[in-house]
């Protein structure tokens, strides 16, 4: 579960049965905010992804190699690329006011 905030951060949730390699994801809690959410199925914030100028509207998991990744669409205009361990990646620039409201990842298309 991957969630954006006005609070300029996203977040990535993962239960203990969650698919996401452990590899990918950070060793540590990320801001101390590891601890169980709420009683349904314990989710827990395993990874904060930071470095938004402005509000995040939209963020997704990606495929990105051997892992996952976090893309973010933010009011700022910029679109980001993340690691699964909170890593700024690559910024994406060329939108034009108004932020970025939404976007869609295409998994790589096998022939």
């Amino acid at each position: 579960l991957v969630t954006a905030s006005d609070d300029r951060s996203v977040r990535v949730w993962a239960t203990a049965d969650s698919p996401l390699p452990a590899e990918c994801l950070s060793q540590e809690a990320p801001d101390g905010q590891g601890a169980d959410v709420g009683t349904a199925g314990g989710w827990k914030c395993v990874a904060v992804m930071r470095g938004h100028g402005s509000r995040v509207w939209d963020a997704t998991l990606a495929p990105m190699g051997t892992c996952m990744g976090v893309v973010s669409a933010c009011e700022d205009s910029i679109v980001r690329l993340f690691a699964l361990d909170g890593k700024l990646l690559r910024e994406l620039q060329g939108h034009q006011t108004r932020g970025v409201r939404c976007l869609e990842v295409i998994p790589e298309l096998s022939s």
